[in-house]
């Protein structure tokens, strides 16, 4: 390497910073963008970084610098590099909560501006574009050498509910909702009223019924099926199944049969 690449190479590995940008060659060795191009990709031909996209880059651990095609840097941690305004949601928050039963190589990241989606190695990083009010039920949390922004349990909840086919459908939905140690109703309540949507709410109230957690009360359910209005609704876009005439919810045979909705 040379003496300017030792340089920003060594800065990274001293910060234990292990994604970067040409914005922090350009500030830490104070010479030009186009110097600092230069730069980043002599580091990416001597295995001493990964290209991730345009202007954004993975350093290569010392010891992995002879064999980089081993190396794959954690798409959470790239991720979270990608956007400001941003938090992991649908399965990849279940799986930053312990509570996934199988792996996903797509990192869900929801944020209210556009960007396009992007292929890292075996992994897909998938933007769920929503509103500026739905950015709500976020938390920061440690992850390896960074804070990043996820969906807190109950916002997670309503994401999977609404969005099932971005955290492995239905059955997959029933197991995490099983596995989730605690529900905080108020949280939770709070959270409805600000996401907003009557049909997400019902199912939602209609799983958690069904699967009988204790820390949902009967009040809360009222309140659920009291928001949701007196409409029906057919849990799928194909209709078909069973109407629940407590949730006036019209749900497919093999679903009541996993929940021994009677």
């Amino acid at each position: 390497m040379s003496e300017l690449e030792h340089r920003i190479y060594f800065s990274l590995l001293e910060k234990d910073q292990r994604i970067f940008t040409i914005n922090y060659i350009t500030k830490n060795l104070n010479i030009s963008e186009y110097h600092a191009r230069n730069i980043a990709s002599s580091l990416v031909k001597k295995g001493a970084a990964e290209r991730i996209k345009a202007g954004l880059f993975a350093r290569t651990p010392g010891k992995r610098i002879l064999n980089r095609k081993l190396y794959h840097e954690d798409s959470i941690l790239i991720g979270s590099s990608l956007c400001r305004d941003y938090f992991f949601s649908h399965y990849t928050a279940v799986n930053i909560h312990g509570l996934a039963n199988r792996y996903f190589n797509t990192i869900h990241i929801s944020s209210p501006t556009h960007y396009r989606d992007l292929e890292y190695h075996d992994n897909i990083i998938k933007f769920v574009k929503i509103t500026r009010g739905r950015m709500f039920g976020i938390k920061t949390i440690p992850y390896l050498n960074r804070s990043i922004f996820v969906s807190d349990i109950e916002r997670t909840l309503l994401d999977i509910v609404n969005r099932p086919s971005l955290s492995g459908g239905w059955f997959e939905l029933i197991d995490i909702i099983r596995n989730i140690e605690r529900i905080d109703e108020g949280r939770l309540s709070d959270h409805i009223l600000e996401f907003n949507n009557k049909k997400t709410a019902r199912v939602l109230g209609y799983f958690l019924q069904m699967i009988e957690r204790t820390d949902i009360s009967d009040h809360m359910l009222e309140k659920m099926i009291s928001f949701s209005g007196r409409n029906n609704y057919y849990l799928e876009k194909v209709r078909g199944g069973t109407l629940n005439r407590e949730w006036n919810l019209i749900v497919p045979d093999r679903i009541r049969k996993v929940l021994n909705d009677r």
